[in-house]
């Protein structure tokens, strides 16, 4: 039997690579992944504005280098669009929105080195 390829439509999906240089150390071979996902799925959103991360925040319409993600050190990641306004408020004092830690971008991950980000100083929460 022969097959003759007339056309060929090539499909290409893209997402953002928020592990950390010591987890893809320690990850040499790729973990094999469960039939079903639907338990992960709050992992893979911004804790504010609870949109993928491959999808876009509230206030943009592309999604890309022009809606980047940024990791804190505390390991939560965030569109920048949505990070940078909340640490911006006064009742933020420069906190993470999920776990209340000082928030600055985790150097280890790959995905804020290309972050042309400044992050809010608000400087000492006591000071208020």
């Amino acid at each position: 039997m022969k097959l003759e390829v007339r056309e060929v439509y090539p499909v290409f999906e893209w997402s953002w690579d928020i592990t950390s240089e010591t987890e893809q150390q320690q990850n040499h071979e790729p973990e094999e992944q469960p039939e079903d996902d639907d338990d992960d799925d709050d992992d893979e959103v911004c804790g504010i504005c609870r949109a993928g991360y491959n999808a876009v925040c509230p206030s943009c319409s592309h999604p890309g280098v022009t809606c980047p993600v940024v990791v804190g050190t505390c390991q939560h990641a965030f569109h920048v669009h949505c990070v940078v306004p909340w640490l911006a408020t006064a009742a933020a004092r420069g906190a993470c929105p999920m776990c209340r830690q000082p928030f600055a971008l985790d150097p280890l991950r790959r995905v804020n080195r290309g972050a042309t980000v400044t992050l809010p100083q608000l400087g000492d929460p006591d000071s208020t």
